[in-house]
C-alpha cells in the first residue's frame, strides 16, 4: 500500500535528531502501510543499536531474496536532541537524515512496484564506535547472498578512516591554583573538529604571561559543533569570532582543570604520525572527566604495528580504536546520482559480496522522486 512519500520524508527529517521520536515515526509508518516489523535493540559497548526489519508479501517465485540495508551511524558525544548533531557533508555516507529518507524511499518503491521475488528492508541506527563489528554480524544473521547497502554520497572520499576514543587520566588530583581575578563561561559553535582550536584562540589572546586554568570542557560533535567551558584567568579574556565570553558570578563547583591534559595531548600527538597529531588537536567530541580528559577523534587507518603510547606528560592514556570507513572495491550501482558522485568509501564491516547502491543526500527537492524511480528500476 503506497503512502505519502513527501510527508513521510519531512517527518523523518524533523525527527531524526531524537532516536526515540524517529523510531515511533518509522513504526507508525509500517503499521499504516500494513508491513510486518521485526525490531531488535542491541547493547553495544558504546551505546544501543536499533535494527528495524520489514519484508514484502510472499512472492510468487522463489528467486533470491533481495535484502536492502540503510545504515545510520550516530556521532559520539552529540546532543541527542540537537539537530546540529549531524555528520558534516564530507562524512554524509556514515549517517544522518538521508539514510532514513533513503530507506523510506526504497520502501515506497518496493510497495508500489510489482516485484515478483522476495525482499527485505533493514534500517540500522548504531553508535559509530563499534558499528563495524555489529554490521558484520548483522549481515551474517541476515544470511542474504543478494545484499545491497543504500549509501548516501559524501562530499569527499576520505579513504580508510579509524575512530579513536582517548582518555587522559591523572593518578592524583593535586593542584596549586594560580591567582586569577576573572572567571568566565565560554560557549560557541565551530566547524566539525574546530571547537578545541576555538577555545585555544581565546586562551592565546590572554598573552604569554597570563595565568589561566580551563575547567568543565564539553564539545558536542556536529556540524557545527557546540562547546562550552569555564576559564579562570589573571587577565580579562576577550570574545572571538564564534566564541562568547560571559562573566560568572558567585561560587562554582568546578572539576579540576585540564591544563595538564592539553599539554599531554600535544606531546601525545608528537609520538604519532603527523596526520594523527592533527586529528588529536581537532577532536570531534570531548568532555572533562574527574581525573582528566576524554575525547573522540577521526583520522587515517592506524597501522597494526603502530605503538600507541600508554603515558604522556605523567598522564595515563587509554586507547579504544575502531574502524570507521574502508575503501570499497566490490560491486557498486549509482541510483539517481552520477558515477562521479559515487564515492568509493563505505562504512567498515560490509561483507565483500554486498553491492553498494549510491543514492542522493536529499539536498535537492527532486532527489526523492529520482531515487524512487531508480530503485523501482533496480528491483524490477
Amino acid at each position: 500500500m503506497p503512502f505519502d512519500l513527501d510527508r513521510t520524508l519531512t517527518k523523518l527529517q524533523q525527527r531524526h535528531a531524537d532516536p526515540f521520536s524517529m523510531r515511533f515515526a518509522l513504526l507508525d509508518l509500517m503499521f499504516a502501510v500494513g508491513c510486518g516489523v521485526r525490531e531488535q535493540a542491541i547493547a553495544l559497548p558504546w551505546g544501543d543499536a536499533l535494527c528495524l526489519r520489514t519484508a514484502g508479501p510472499p512472492a510468487p517465485t522463489d528467486g533470491p531474496r533481495l535484502v536492502i540495508v540503510a545504515l545510520d551511524l550516530e556521532l559520539p558525544g552529540a546532543h541527542s536532541a540537537d539537530p546540529a548533531g549531524r555528520w558534516p557533508k564530507k562524512y554524509a555516507n556514515l549517517g544522518g537524515p538521508a539514510a532514513a529518507m533513503a530507506w523510506a524511499t526504497a520502501l515506497h518503491a518496493l510497495l508500489s512496484g510489482a516485484r515478483k521475488t522476495p525482499w527485505e528492508l533493514v534500517l540500522v541506527r548504531s553508535p559509530a564506535m563499534g558499528a563495524a563489528e555489529f554490521l558484520s554480524a548483522l549481515c551474517i544473521d541476515l544470511g542474504a547472498t543478494n545484499l545491497a547497502l543504500l549509501q548516501p554520497t559524501a562530499a569527499t572520499d576520505g579513504g580508510d578512516l579509524d575512530m579513536v576514543r582517548v582518555q587522559l587520566q591523572r593518578s592524583r588530583n593535586i593542584w596549586r591554583f594560580p591567582a586569577c581575578d576573572h572567571t568566565v563561561a565560554l560557549s560557541g559553535t565551530a566547524a566539525f573538529g574546530g571547537a578545541l582550536g576555538a577555545m585555544r584562540q581565546v586562551i592565546g589572546g590572554l598573552g604569554p604571561a597570563a595565568a589561566w586554568t580551563l575547567h568543565d570542557v564539553k564539545i558536542a560533535a556536529g556540524d557545527p559543533s557546540t562547546y562550552s567551558a569555564i576559564l579562570r584567568a589573571s587577565v580579562a579574556p576577550k570574545a572571538t569570532a564564534g566564541t562568547a565570553v560571559a562573566a560568572v558570578d558567585g561560587d562554582l563547583r568546578l572539576l579540576f582543570p585540564i591544563n595538564d591534559a592539553l599539554a599531554g595531548l600535544q606531546a601525545l600527538g608528537e609520538r604519532l604520525p603527523p596526520t594523527w597529531q592533527q586529528a588529536l588537536q581537532e577532536p570531534i567530541a570531548a568532555h572533562t572527566a574527574p581525573d582528566g580528559l576524554g575525547l573522540h577523534a577521526i583520522g587515517p587507518q592506524l597501522a597494526m604495528d603502530i605503538e600507541l603510547p600508554e603515558r604522556t606528560a605523567q598522564l595515563n592514556v587509554v586507547w579504544d580504536v575502531e574502524p570507521l570507513c574502508r575503501r570499497w572495491s566490490g560491486a557498486t550501482r549509482p541510483l539517481a546520482v552520477t558515477k562521479s558522485q559515487a564515492r568509493g568509501t563505505v562504512p567498515a564491516g560490509l561483507p565483500a559480496h554486498a553491492q553498494v547502491w549510491f543514492v542522493p543526500d536529499f539536498s535537492d527537492s527532486n532527489d526523492a522522486v529520482s531515487l524512487q524511480r531508480a530503485v523501482t528500476a533496480a528491483v524490477g
